[in-house]
């Protein structure tokens, strides 16, 4: 259960830093974009900086102090012990390092070298040629992170092509996807409440985050449209990052671990028993669209979190409350 537990994490935070890595991104884009960002876009991407701790609580909002916003951002990025209560960057890597090293029997030597090698990594590329006693800068900022999103593709593709198909693997694919759908839920939530997707700039700034740019680009060429982005990201089951994709290979994951007098039933109860439970015409309903979008992320939120909790009580605790 111990390993079991750790793999079950090491999916976790591998997934939480992917995700971190893309919102960081974008923010730093934003900064240094010449084209003036949209009040609502600022708004939701603080809110999910906030949520993410990429800026510890009580941060000035993006659209109100936006060089104290990017100070805080970079001062955290490399902050593995989170001092100033911002969880970033270097802490989830920390974190991805101390469950590896209680896995050494099942990874393989590279995998394990690489992800003992992942914080120490960023932060020695975060400091390059910044003068001592500086602080690094967007430019120094951005080159540490696309080194490190090209070692988490090399990490994922470890994970997913170099590792026996066992139950520690099915538990590691679990804590990944349960991630990926509380973290991308998140992200649709807090555009939706923000109203925020009122010009082609939040387009690409929502489709980068998800990294469906490409895809959504080779199938509605620059067809800037709501019914468009709902369909790519939320009911698309061959884009494995929509919700409802996430969704059915959770459900596929939970079907094929151990089962425990009826333990499968109790998991897959927690969520739709087929795509994201609400159809697309629904979630673009000119009148009731907008509520329904905000519902439904409610209650995925709601499910990943509670299905998070059950897995963790049913396979890794021995003391029954």
């Amino acid at each position: 259960s111990r390993t079991g537990e750790n793999l079950f994490w090491m999916g976790r935070y591998t997934e939480r830093a992917e995700q971190q890595l893309r919102l960081v991104q974008g923010l730093l884009s934003l900064q240094t974009s010449e084209d003036e960002a949209d009040e609502h876009v600022l708004q939701a991407l603080s809110d999910l900086a906030v949520l993410n701790g990429l800026v510890p609580p009580g941060a000035p909002a993006l659209h109100k102090a936006p060089r104290v916003f990017e100070r805080a951002v970079l001062d955290a990025l490399s902050d593995e012990r989170a001092t100033q209560g911002a969880f970033s960057l270097g802490y989830n890597l920390e974190a991805l390092s101390r469950s590896s090293q209680s896995l050494r029997e099942r990874l393989s030597p590279a995998h394990a070298r690489l992800l003992r090698s992942l914080g120490e990594g960023f932060r020695q590329a975060l400091i390059q040629d910044v003068p001592t006693g500086q602080h690094p800068g967007l430019q120094q900022a951005d080159a540490a992170l696309e080194q490190l999103a090209m070692q988490l593709a090399a990490v994922t593709g470890a994970q997913t092509d170099r590792m026996t198909r066992d139950v520690g693997w099915r538990l590691l694919t679990v804590g990944r996807l349960i991630e990926r759908l509380v973290g991308y839920t998140a992200f649709l939530r807090a555009f939706w409440v923000h109203r925020a997707l009122s010009q082609a700039q939040v387009f690409d700034q929502l489709l980068d985050i998800f990294d469906s740019a490409i895809t959504f680009r080779a199938r509605f060429q620059r067809r800037l449209e709501v019914p468009a982005l709902l369909a790519l990201l939320v009911h698309d089951e061959t884009n494995p990052r929509a919700l409802a994709c996430v969704l059915r290979r959770l459900r596929t994951e939970l079907g094929k671990l151990p089962d425990r007098t009826g333990l499968h039933d109790d998991l897959l109860a927690l969520l739709p028993h087929q795509g994201v439970g609400v159809e697309l015409e629904l979630l673009c309903d000119p009148q009731e669209g907008h509520v329904r979008v905000l519902a439904l992320c409610d209650r995925l939120l709601d499910a990943g979190w509670r299905l998070s909790d059950e897995i963790a009580r049913q396979y890794f605790v021995h003391a029954e409350p």
